[in-house]
Parts: C-alpha cells; sequence; structure tokens
C-alpha cells in the first residue's frame, strides 16, 4: 500500500493498494485493507521501469 505524493510520477497524493493474485476491477467500490508491515520507504524512481523492478522485488519479498 502506498499512502502519500506519488514522486516518480511528479504526481498528486494518492492511495495505491497492490492486491496479490488478484485480476478484477474495485474502482468505485469501497474496500477495507490492514496493513501488517511496512516493506519499505518511499523511493523516487527515475523511470517507471525501475518501479516496476522494485515492486517485482517487493512481491518477491512478501512470497
Amino acid at each position: 500500500m502506498h499512502f502519500g505524493y506519488r514522486s516518480t510520477f511528479h504526481d498528486s497524493i494518492s492511495t495505491e493498494v497492490y492486491l496479490h493474485n488478484f485480476d478484477g476491477d474495485l474502482y468505485g467500490e469501497n474496500v477495507t485493507v490492514t496493513v501488517h508491515k511496512k516493506i519499505r520507504d518511499i523511493i523516487q524512481f527515475s523511470t517507471a521501469k525501475t518501479l516496476k523492478a522494485q515492486i517485482k522485488k517487493d512481491i518477491e519479498y512478501l512470497e
């Protein structure tokens, strides 16, 4: 889960949650999220590609 400024994309504040093994659309739906632990600090990546690579590492860490 990420809550805050999307520094890699110089974007506004957002809340984003990764749902492992979920393939669906929840836009407009109410969801409840439980945070179990922090994985890492917020990092500004130079490209979307490096961000995707880090997200892959984060998922591998959690598995």
